[in-house]
């Protein structure tokens, strides 16, 4: 550390090295928030690791650095590639919900559409309640199906689950209760509590509805 911030004005190599230094603690005591300035530094000089570094960061607020939500959401947008498809979703994420910047769903649903494309599963279910609600574009829920049902079969949880209230409630698909408690099953199994909670409920009402009608008291004449 006493040679690599003078290094760091020339190279910005150095400034990746001091950072994961300070953020580490490797010999030093941790200084969370000087080490995203470093990253910063060697972000600027095009190293698109410390980039992803920093964006997490100014995101999260660790180790105290200051918050800042609008370069953290541009530094997501700008590191999004098939190395890095969290980013993607990251910014997404916050495109869609108008977190640190404006407003812009047309633009998120088409991030999620490449995280998902990359195998990125959770935004195969973010993107897909895109396109099963018409949001960012037209509504398509045969993709939206097709997206919760690349992300069940990644076992991501959610995707169960989306699948389980698509087949309860015959969004777009045949209405098929089966199946329905099926995926709540899978879902539930996977360490998702709403599925678990849901499957719950469709039983108990299944089973209420199997029930014989009470039959009417007669009342004295």
């Amino acid at each position: 550390m006493k040679f690599l911030p003078g290094a760091c004005d020339h190279d910005s190599k150095a400034c990746v090295i001091a950072a994961e230094i300070l953020a580490q603690g490797k010999g030093l005591p941790v200084d969370v928030p000087k080490a995203a300035d470093f990253y910063k530094r060697g972000c600027d000089g095009g190293i698109l690791v410390a980039c992803a570094n920093e964006a997490s960061m100014r995101y999260s607020g660790e180790g105290g650095v200051t918050v800042d939500k609008n370069r953290a959401r541009a530094l997501f947008e700008k590191t999004c590639g098939p190395e890095m498809l969290d980013n993607c979703h990251n910014a997404a994420t916050m495109m869609q919900s108008g977190e640190g910047g404006a407003e812009d769903k047309t633009k998120a649903r088409s991030l999620f559409d490449m995280a998902c494309s990359g195998a990125y599963l959770q935004a195969c279910v973010a993107g897909g309640a895109m396109y099963l609600g018409g949001l960012g574009g037209g509504e398509d829920k045969a993709k939206a199906k097709g997206y919760f049902e690349k992300a069940c079969d990644g076992k991501t949880a959610d995707g169960c689950f989306n699948l389980g209230v698509l087949y309860g409630s015959g969004n777009g698909v045949t209405k098929d209760l089966d199946k329905s408690q099926q995926y709540f099953q899978k879902g539930c199994e996977l360490g998702n509590k709403k599925s678990c909670e849901t499957l719950d409920q469709l039983k108990a009402d299944l089973e209420k509805a199997k029930a014989p009608a009470p039959k009417p008291i007669k009342g004295k004449k």
